[in-house]
């Protein structure tokens, strides 16, 4: 499932000025979708959820600069 979501979802935008793409859109979404379906019930246990299991992600995604902190987690998901 991971790889068709990826395939999916690799043609959206986001309109994010250049200097400010430190994190892959498309990792934060894998971490997202995947967190939720774990039922992880708040932002930090995403960051959690990610630090356990970064090396998994890292199959499918970069993830270039870690994990990002729950509440900033929050802020890009959220907005």
């Amino acid at each position: 499932w991971i790889v068709a979501f990826l395939r999916h979802f690799d043609s959206i935008t986001y309109p994010r000025i250049t200097r400010h793409k430190k994190h892959n859109l498309l990792a934060i979404h894998l971490l997202a979708i995947s967190t939720v379906i774990s039922v992880v019930e708040d932002w930090e246990g995403f960051a959690d959820f990610g630090y356990l299991k970064l090396d998994r992600l890292k199959q499918y995604r970069p993830f270039k600069v870690g994990i990002l902190e729950g509440e900033i987690l929050k802020d890009k998901i959220v907005g």
